[in-house]
Parts: structure tokens; sequence; C-alpha cells
């Protein structure tokens, strides 16, 4: 497989985001609006790579946000941050959280400027881990 965009991916056993969208429980991956991301469109091929392990997905879908806020709103929080499924609080403090997962991810602090975007993944295949 060849990818057309490739993306760093952070993959902790807390937040194990290869391995939801692999299952189909993170539905979209959020990302500062870049350039990089304004040249994908629907139907694209995307490796997703961490240290040890990379994965092939289809981007179904592209939905530009303001905010981080606004996006986890919409999208929902539980389906771009599985990981806070386990956390017992109301909807808004766990906006709250994952507002706050995003605002310390790379580049985060572009939102202001280039808001962000929920990209639709659809798990196709294993693919390779970072190689350095």
């Amino acid at each position: 497989m060849i990818a057309q965009h490739i993306f760093s991916i952070i993959n902790k056993k807390n937040a194990p985001y290869l391995a939801y969208i692999k299952k189909g429980i993170k539905h979209a991956e959020g990302r500062i609006n870049a350039t990089k991301c304004r040249k994908i469109k629907v139907g694209d091929m995307l490796l997703f790579q961490s240290k040890s392990e990379g994965i092939f997905c289809k981007a179904t879908f592209l939905h530009p946000y303001p905010t981080f806020s606004a996006m986890l709103q919409k999208e929902g929080v539980e389906r771009m941050l599985p990981q806070l499924r386990q956390k017992e609080a109301s909807l808004p403090e766990k906006i709250a959280m994952g507002v706050e997962i995003y605002g310390n991810f790379r580049g985060a602090h572009r939102i202001n400027e280039l808001g962000c975007v929920a990209i639709g993944v659809e798990f196709l295949a294993d693919g390779p881990g970072r190689l350095f």
C-alpha cells in the first residue's frame, strides 16, 4: 500500500490511538488544520505511524472547526478520545479534558490561527512504524 499522506501519532499505553482506530472506536483523528491537513481529500490513503507500529486508513470525511472544543462537541469527545470513556465526569468536564489533551500536542498553539480538523478514519491494514 502507498499512503498519500503520512502522519506521526502518539500511541501510549493509556491512549492507544492506533488500536482505537483499528477497533473502530476512534472515528476521527483531530489535527491542527495546517497545510498538510488541508491537502487531504476524502478517499485518500493515510499512514499513521508511532515509534513502533503504523496503520493505513482511508480518509472518510474532513470537518474543519475553529476550536478543539467545537470539534469535540460536534464529533463526540469519546469518539475522538476513547480513553475518556473510563472517566467519571460530565460531558462539559470531558470536553475540557479533551481540550487539555489536544492543547498539549505539538503545534496546538496554532489553533487560533488555523483552527482544527476532524479527519474521519477507516482502518484498512497494518503498516510500518517509523524507521528512526
